[in-house]
């Protein structure tokens, strides 16, 4: 707003015309509304071919230029990317992954062999096996002869066992729950013995 006071001079008539011309301006340009940004704009790509036959692509429209489409690009945030990893590693320290249990690859008696007669008149045996990776810490192994266990362990030495035939295995058990996690394939052996009723027949 302008004020002035009467009675003034030319001068300062003009002057305050000037002013007020200023002002009409000014709330002229302030009442017009700006257009909307086109959500397209920088994105629309124009190509052209000269005289020579070079081509050549630009963001602005031309009579010789034609708009051609052009795929958006998949764009990443970096900086939210690396936040989301973080936090992923985050959960994984605070939330770890218990993994299963490993089976074991080798898990077998070795004496005695498969089939194998063994003569020992007072019964006295030796039975060993092998297991393979190291035995895990909640893990025990058992030595299991005719559906019983005899031992744990890898090595078991037994007395008077009795004649004929038996079987033999190795038994992986859960310490936690007594449950079998793992067992070998079970080894037949013979065990033949002096008989004092076979002697007496003999006389």
């Amino acid at each position: 707003m302008v004020y002035f006071r009467l009675p003034i001079s030319s001068s300062q008539a003009i002057l305050i015309l000037c002013l007020l011309a200023l002002t009409l301006c000014e709330n002229t340009l302030y009442a017009v509304e700006a257009p909307p940004p086109d959500p397209d704009e920088g994105k629309r790509v124009y190509k052209s071919v000269d005289s020579q036959g070079n081509t050549a692509f630009s963001d602005q429209p031309s009579d010789e230029a034609r708009e051609i489409s052009v795929e958006e690009f998949m764009t990443y945030d970096g900086k939210k990317l690396v936040q989301e990893l973080e936090a992923e590693n985050r959960r994984s320290r605070d939330n770890p992954v218990e993994e299963g249990p490993v089976r074991y690859s080798n898990l077998s008696i070795t004496y005695p062999q498969n089939n194998e007669t063994i003569r020992e008149n007072a019964g006295n045996i030796s039975i060993s096996g092998q297991i393979a990776p190291a035995l895990q810490s909640t893990h025990r192994v058992e030595i299991v002869m005719d559906g019983v266990t005899v031992a744990q362990g890898l090595s078991v030495s037994l007395t008077n066992v009795d004649r004929g035939t038996h079987q033999v295995s190795l038994r992986v058990v859960n310490s936690t729950n007594n449950s079998v996690f793992q067992e070998s394939t079970p080894v037949s052996f013979t065990l033949q013995r002096f008989s004092k009723l076979h002697s007496a027949a003999q006389k």
